[in-house]
């Protein structure tokens, strides 16, 4: 009876962990949970047949399970059969390297050798137990490897987190079973299943922290292009205000005028004239590009500029349009102006300056801020420079975000600090 809860609760184990690689690799193809549930309850059911059938020819045994995996792949899954084939190989790959892995560290703890190779049940449990810990931190490992491939930020607390709970888990059934090998106790085998509950549970748990991180920065993001909105309205409602009124006095405007071109009073025409000329240059405060994710974050930066009393002088030519994500450029540029921003703000009137320039054709974006700094900047033990904002979350995490943000796209930053001023410039190749 220990014998059989061991083998359901390590088949139970193994399909949770396989349907988070194929998950996340693939893609359900049926968003209906019962359905996954049917498909891999059949997979259960062949397996413990196929178990019980092949049980003396482990070739036999090895191919069986292949198809099975296949069979739960083509049917539950998205992708082509070459890919579902390459990842049955894989996954059955990754499983022998597991069983070796076990085997060899079986043999180098003392195991007898003609006790192992005659199959104790004990061992057969550990050995069993182990693999598939190590097998588990394969496949956070594998996940984590495609979350990198997709582009998206993967922290150094999460390689640790990979193999911290599968081998944190190896020690503790090292404490519970060695030693006691040759007698599994019931016991035993409740231990072993609450780890494995632990390993599953602590997993999407950290998935879920993960994921409510990257909402909340895409929230706030959000509130960000919202602010400029809202920015964006006022303005229009003066202009429309401005223009309202323009268009009642028009008639007012034209009598004066020619009232001062009759008595040739040039100098009050042009004086009424650059009045009136000023008045539509205060118009042109917002900028307004056409892409979304440069207008938003620049006039948002640009009114906090604005209420420090920072002057920013700016150069924008946009050639062409920008296919970079809103949230790249959210994270890129406001990153770099929070940390021009926070070098100037305290500084005397006469250096409260910020110059930045953006620039794009078709193949690539320029940008480039630069200002003027009281004291010396810190850098870590990279090298990369340290921010002194105390909130960094929200705003771009820093210069090492926005290193990563250029990397994403295959550009460059240089960063310079001399004499006083520190200037950062980008380059990025426009992906089409």
């Amino acid at each position: 009876m220990q014998a059989q809860i061991f083998a359901w609760m390590m088949d139970l184990f193994f399909i949770f962990t396989l349907h988070i690689l194929f998950e996340q690799l693939l893609g359900v193809k049926y968003q209906n949970r019962l359905a996954l549930l049917v498909g891999w309850g059949l997979c259960f059911a062949l397996w413990n047949v196929s178990s019980y059938l092949t049980i003396e020819n482990a070739f036999v045994s090895n191919v069986s399970t292949s198809m099975i995996y296949f069979l739960v792949l083509y049917f539950l899954y998205n992708g082509n059969v070459r890919n579902k084939l390459i990842l049955m190989i894989l996954v059955v790959t990754l499983g022998i390297i597991a069983e070796g892995i076990v085997a060899f560290a079986l043999t180098i703890s003392g195991v007898p050798a003609d006790e192992y190779l005659s199959r104790q049940p004990g061992l057969l449990y550990i050995g069993n137990a182990f693999s598939k810990l190590v097998w588990f931190a394969f496949v956070k490992l594998i996940t984590r490897i495609s979350l990198k491939q997709k582009q998206m930020k993967i922290r150094g607390m999460d390689w640790f987190e990979i193999f911290l709970v599968p081998i944190g888990s190896i020690l503790i059934c090292h404490v519970v079973w060695w030693g006691r090998w040759k007698h599994i106790d019931l016991a035993q085998i409740i231990v072993l299943g609450v780890l494995l509950v632990i390993n599953l549970v602590t997993y999407y748990m950290y998935q879920r922290v993960q994921e409510h991180a990257a909402e909340r920065m895409e929230n706030e993001l959000l509130k960000q292009q919202n602010a400029f909105f809202c920015l964006r309205y006022e303005e229009l409602e003066k202009q429309w205000l401005k223009l309202r009124r323009m268009r009642h006095d028009m008639a007012n405007h034209y009598a004066l005028e020619m009232s001062y071109l009759k008595k040739g009073e040039y100098e009050h025409l042009m004086q009424h004239y650059e009045e009136k000329l000023g008045q539509i240059k205060q118009q042109g405060n917002v900028i307004h590009t056409g892409n979304i994710g440069i207008d938003s974050i620049l006039n948002y930066k640009l009114e906090i500029a604005r209420e420090y009393g920072i002057a920013v002088d700016k150069e924008i030519k946009i050639e062409s349009e920008i296919v970079i994500n809103h949230i790249d450029l959210n994270i890129l540029i406001g990153n770099l102006f929070d940390n021009a921003i926070e070098a100037v703000k305290e500084l005397p009137a006469d250096k409260k300056k910020i110059h930045f320039s953006i620039k794009t054709n078709a193949a690539r974006l320029l940008f480039g801020i630069r200002n003027a700094y009281e004291g010396k900047k810190k850098r870590d033990s990279n090298g990369d420079f340290l921010t002194s904002k105390r909130d960094d979350f929200y705003h771009g995490l820093g210069l090492k975000e926005a290193k990563e943000t250029v990397k994403k796209y295959d550009g460059q930053m240089n960063i310079s600090d001399s004499h006083g001023e520190f200037s950062v410039k980008v380059f990025l190749y426009i992906k089409g």
